[in-house]
C-alpha cells in the first residue's frame, strides 16, 4: 500500500488547520546541545548550558526541571574584576540570532538539585517561551550532565 498519498494529505490537512486558527504555534526553536555540569556530593547547585535560536522574537521566561527545586537565568559579568552573577526575570531571543547561554556569561541555574548529576545522566528542563501575541510555548531539552 503506497502510504505517500496520506502523508501529504494529512500534511496539508495540518496546513490548513493552522491557517484556519489565526494563529502559529509551531515557532521553530531551536535548541542545540543542551548540557549541565555535574555535581559534587553535597551540592545543591548546579548550571546549565544551550544554545537557543528561533525564527520569530520571543521570551524565554521560564524554566524548571523536575530534578531541581527551582530553575533561573542568570547572567556573569565582570565589574571592575569583581565577578557578579544576577538572576533575569526572563531572556529575550531576537530573531534569527543565536543565544548561547554558556560558561561565564548567560546560563541557567539549577538550585535545589535533588540528587548528585553524575557525568552521563540527563537531566530534563523544560523551557518556556512567551510568543508576541503573549500565549506561550513549552518545549522540553534533555541535557546531558558532563564534566566542563
Amino acid at each position: 500500500m503506497n502510504r505517500k498519498p496520506f502523508a501529504q494529505l494529512s500534511f496539508l490537512a495540518g496546513l490548513l488547520l493552522a491557517a484556519c486558527s489565526g494563529q502559529d504555534k509551531s515557532v521553530p526553536i531551536s535548541m542545540v546541545e543542551p548540557w549541565v555540569r555535574a555535581t559534587v556530593p553535597g551540592q545543591e547547585t548546579s548550571s546549565g548550558y544551550i544554545r537557543l535560536q528561533s525564527n520569530r522574537a520571543v521570551r524565554l521566561i521560564k524554566v524548571s526541571s523536575p530534578q531541581a527545586a527551582s530553575v533561573g537565568i542568570h547572567r556573569m559579568s565582570n565589574e571592575n574584576g569583581v565577578m557578579r552573577m544576577e538572576e533575569l526575570p526572563a531572556l529575550d531571543l531576537p530573531m534569527d540570532q543565536p543565544v548561547d547561554l554558556a560558561p561565564n556569561g548567560l546560563h541557567l541555574m539549577l538550585i535545589g538539585v535533588k540528587q548528585p548529576l553524575k557525568v552521563g545522566d540527563e537531566v530534563t528542563l523544560a523551557l518556556t517561551f512567551e510568543l508576541v501575541d503573549k500565549s506561550t510555548l513549552q518545549l522540553n531539552a534533555h541535557a546531558e550532565v558532563r564534566d566542563k
